[in-house]
C-alpha cells in the first residue's frame, strides 16, 4: 500500500513593479513605456531565488503599437513532488547488461562496474522488475527563460479592422519529470552518469533487484511560436 504523503517547507517573497514613461507626444512616438519588475523569494528548502523581467511598449501613431518582454519565471516544486510517499510498479524490464556479446567494451565495463559477473555468464530474459517511485526532496526549482515580441495594428483604410501578432520563445530547464526502468537501464548503459546508474539495484548474482525511478530534475522543454488575432467588428444599420 502507498505509504502517507508528508512533508513542509516555507517561503517568503518580496516583488517590485515599476513603469517608466519614457516619451509622450514625439515624432513617432505618442508614447513609449519601459516596464521594470523583480521577485525574490526565500525557501526554507531551496535557498533563495530571484527573477527579473523587463519590458518595453512603443506606439509611433494611433493605429500602430509594438511591444517586447524578456523575464525569468522559475516553479518550486510541490508537496507532492518533494514528499510524495513511495509506490511500486513492476513493468516487464529488459536487462541490456543480459548479452555481453552485443555490447562495446566500454559498455560491459559499465555493466560490470553495476555488479554484472565479469565473465559474461550473466542472463536476464524480459521480466517484472520492481520500479519504485515517488517524490524527491532534493528537487530543485524549474527555471525558465521568456522572450515574446508583437504588433497591433489597425489600419485606417479597414474601419472595424484590427491585428495582433505576437512570437513567444520559451526555454525551461530543469524540469521536473520520472524516467521509466528501461529508460534508466539504457541511459546507463549508454552515458554511465550516475544519475541512471546509482538507481538500479542488483543482487550479488547480477540480477536487478529494483529500479529507482523517482522524480528528478531532467526535463529541457522549449516553445516557440507565433499568436494572431483578427478583429473584425461590423456594424448594422437600425430601423425604427
Amino acid at each position: 500500500a502507498r505509504e502517507l504523503t508528508r512533508g513542509r517547507f516555507e517561503s517568503r517573497e518580496v516583488y517590485l513593479e515599476l513603469g517608466v514613461p519614457l516619451l509622450a507626444g514625439a515624432p513617432l512616438a505618442q508614447t513609449m513605456d519601459l516596464d521594470l519588475g523583480a521577485r525574490l523569494v526565500d525557501f526554507s528548502n531551496f535557498g533563495t531565488e530571484s527573477v527579473f523581467e523587463v519590458g518595453l511598449g512603443w506606439q509611433p501613431f494611433d493605429q500602430l503599437s509594438f511591444r517586447g518582454a524578456w523575464s525569468e519565471a522559475f516553479r518550486a516544486p510541490n508537496v507532492g513532488e518533494l514528499f510524495g510517499a513511495q509506490s511500486q510498479s513492476n513493468p516487464i524490464v529488459m536487462d541490456p547488461c543480459s548479452d555481453f556479446s552485443v555490447l562495446d567494451p566500454v559498455e560491459i565495463q559499465r555493466c560490470i562496474d553495476q555488479g554484472v559477473p565479469a565473465n559474461g555468464s550473466f542472463s536476464q530474459t524480459g521480466e517484472e522488475t520492481p520500479e519504485l517511485s515517488g517524490g524527491n526532496p532534493n528537487l530543485s526549482p524549474e527555471t525558465a527563460d521568456i522572450v515574446t515580441v508583437g504588433l497591433s495594428w489597425q489600419p485606417p483604410a479597414l474601419a472595424g479592422f484590427g491585428l495582433a501578432l505576437d512570437y513567444y520563445d520559451i526555454e525551461i530547464s530543469d524540469g521536473i519529470g520520472a524516467l521509466g526502468a528501461n529508460t534508466i537501464l539504457e541511459q546507463c548503459l549508454a552515458t554511465g552518469a550516475a544519475e541512471f546508474c546509482d538507481a538500479i539495484q542488483r543482487e550479488p548474482g547480477g540480477g536487478i533487484r529494483a529500479v529507482e525511478a523517482r522524480l528528478q530534475n531532467i526535463a529541457l522543454e522549449t516553445a516557440r511560436g507565433l499568436d494572431l488575432a483578427l478583429d473584425l467588428q461590423v456594424v448594422g444599420d437600425s430601423a425604427s
